[in-house]
C-alpha cells in the first residue's frame, strides 16, 4: 500500500464527508467516503498496514463534529469501531477471489 497515496485520498474523503455532509443528506443518512475507503484498503492492502489505515481512518471520523453544537471532538469510538472492522474484514478477505473485481466491488458494498 502506498502509505502517501492513502493520505492524500483519506484527506480528500474527509473534507468532502465533512464540508458536503448537510448538502447530500438524504433524510438522517449521509453516505460515508471513509467507510468505503476502509473496506477498499482491508480488502487490498497488506496484513500488516489494515490497521493502522484503519485506526487513522477512525481518528479522522472522530474529528468531525457531532450534531450537537459545541460538541467537542471525542477520540476513540470509531477508531475501535474501524479497528474491529479491519479485523473482520481480514478475515473475510481469504473468503474472496481478489483477482476479480466482482468480489472485490461485492466486499466493499
Amino acid at each position: 500500500m502506498n502509505w502517501i497515496v492513502f493520505s492524500i485520498t483519506a484527506y480528500v474523503f474527509f473534507a468532502l464527508q465533512a464540508g458536503l455532509e448537510p448538502a447530500w443528506a438524504v433524510g438522517d443518512a449521509t453516505p460515508n467516503l471513509l467507510l468505503i475507503l476502509a473496506v477498499f484498503v482491508g480488502v487490498s492492502a497488506r496484513k500488516p498496514a489494515v490497521p493502522w489505515a484503519m485506526l487513522v481512518v477512525g481518528v479522522l471520523l472522530d474529528l468531525i463534529p457531532g450534531p450537537i453544537k459545541d460538541q467537542g471532538a471525542i477520540l476513540g469510538p470509531h477508531a475501535v469501531g474501524y479497528l474491529v472492522g479491519g479485523y473482520a474484514v481480514l478475515q473475510l478477505r481469504n473468503l474472496l477471489f481478489r483477482e476479480s473485481t466482482v468480489t472485490v466491488v461485492l466486499m466493499v458494498f
